[in-house]
């Protein structure tokens, strides 16, 4: 028996084995109000010039696929506006070889980071109005607002005089309140937290500080003064 056949059969096996196109590695998705970007390092020995084929879909189901190219290790990922997860894949493409699939899961509405609430303030005498604007999701992202998308948004309105380290603060699913109580012509710091039961990943607003005014008589009650609330800068 020629075993000359069975050498030449192994040595391809093992050029193929060894020659094989690494899988993309790292897979990570930064993303930031709905604006979400796939992040992946190459594999070790990548060659230069290896385009990635990106594909999504709702985890769990195989029926529609999404796929795009890519020649850099990122891709913006547009998702429809829903509470699923979904799959993220890469893998590398050269010289008609394809690597295995990489993946990780996602899941948009647990995992956006949800910036800062924009706050603006104004005295009313013996108190202070609030106004909170939460930030505009991304344009491609379906959702038109982010307080309507996630049902149930409520903010925690700190505030104290300034100067001062003793706060207090109230909780409102309003995006327009009013801090009472307060004295007149004093300067006060007010800043917001948002909280969002299935998304802790939210930031806090700039700190913002005004004056009381002029007392403004027959006006009605905001919320009463609360003690003193974990103070959500810090993070959980």
């Amino acid at each position: 028996m020629n075993p000359l056949p069975h050498v030449l059969y192994l040595t391809l096996l093992l050029d193929t084995v060894l020659g094989s196109l690494p899988a993309p590695v790292n897979l990570s998705v930064s993303s930031v109000n709905f604006h979400h970007v796939l992040h992946w390092d190459p594999g070790r020995g990548t060659p230069a010039g290896t385009t990635y084929i990106i594909k999504w879909r709702v985890y769990g189901k195989s029926k529609r696929t999404h796929s795009f190219n890519s020649t850099t290790t990122s891709f913006t990922v547009k998702f429809p506006p829903k509470h699923v997860v979904f799959r993220l894949s890469v893998q590398a493409s050269y010289n008609n070889t394809q690597s295995k699939e990489s993946s990780i899961p996602f899941n948009p509405s647990t995992q956006t980071i949800i910036g800062p609430p924009k706050v603006s303030l104004s005295g009313c005498g013996k108190c202070i109005h609030v106004n909170i604007s939460l930030p505009e999701a991304d344009p491609r992202s379906g959702i038109k607002d982010i307080m309507s998308f996630y049902y149930g948004v409520q903010f925690r309105v700190f505030w104290k005089k300034r100067n001062e380290t003793a706060e207090q603060c109230f909780l409102t699913k309003s995006r327009n309140s009013t801090v009472t109580n307060l004295q007149i012509g004093t300067e006060y710091c007010v800043w917001v937290s948002t909280e969002i039961n299935i998304n802790r990943n939210t930031k806090p607003s700039a700190l913002e500080c005004t004056f009381t005014g002029k007392e403004e008589p027959g006006r009605a009650s905001g919320p009463a003064a609360g003690v003193c609330c974990r103070d959500y800068r810090a993070g959980d």
